[in-house]
């Protein structure tokens, strides 16, 4: 029941996003679609965007060179992400490309949003000495996913979300190529001055 309640609801919000921007097409800034695909596409193709967006601010404040978004890494990120829905934990994939996950309860949170958690672990990371302040084995206190977000040498990225098997919430996933948080080097190649 919950769930065709949840459908219902989200079905009457998308119709009266598709019904204002059909009705309300002459007014600048709004989109103009002709069919639900046509926007159900242009949702699709926001997210990369958002997600690539975020993660270039701070590479930006750096001066760390820019990501590119990788449809490759996308497919893969959706992949793993979909082999974890029916578990919905913080598994890592130790697989080829550097990775950050994360997962919240409700869909709740943009992709800014979510890539804005990796970034704040910048609090627990001395940048200028290139150390983790967190104490070992800490699970609250992290620093690689801000790393790997920042790392210079990486040069592409893809995320995807996915919602988690019997309403666990939203799993999001993005691979990073080439993979950050080699040990014994600096995100940044070198420290800031």
């Amino acid at each position: 029941m919950a769930k065709m309640l949840r459908a219902l609801i989200i079905f009457a919000f998308v119709n009266a996003f598709y019904v204002d921007a059909t009705v309300n097409s002459t007014s600048p800034g709004l989109p103009h679609y002709k069919t639900l695909s046509e926007m159900y596409k242009a949702l699709a193709q926001a997210k990369p965007r958002e997600f690539l967006d975020a993660h270039n601010k701070i590479r930006l404040v750096l001066g760390v060179p820019p990501l590119r978004w990788d449809p490759s890494l996308e497919r893969h990120s959706r992949k793993y992400a979909n082999s974890q829905a029916h578990i919905c934990h913080l598994n890592h994939s130790h697989g080829i490309y550097g990775e950050n996950i994360a997962w919240e309860q409700y869909d709740e949170s943009s992709p800014q949003q979510i890539v804005q958690r990796f970034i704040d672990e910048q609090k627990n990371y001395d940048i200028l000495a290139g150390v983790c302040k967190c104490p070992p084995l800490s699970k609250d206190c992290m620093c690689g996913h801000f790393t790997q977000v920042i790392w210079r040498t990486t040069e592409k990225v893809g995320c995807a979300e996915v919602a988690c098997k019997g309403d666990k919430g939203k799993l999001v996933v993005c691979f990073y190529d080439p993979p950050g948080n080699v040990i014994g080097q600096h995100p940044l190649d070198q420290p800031l001055e």
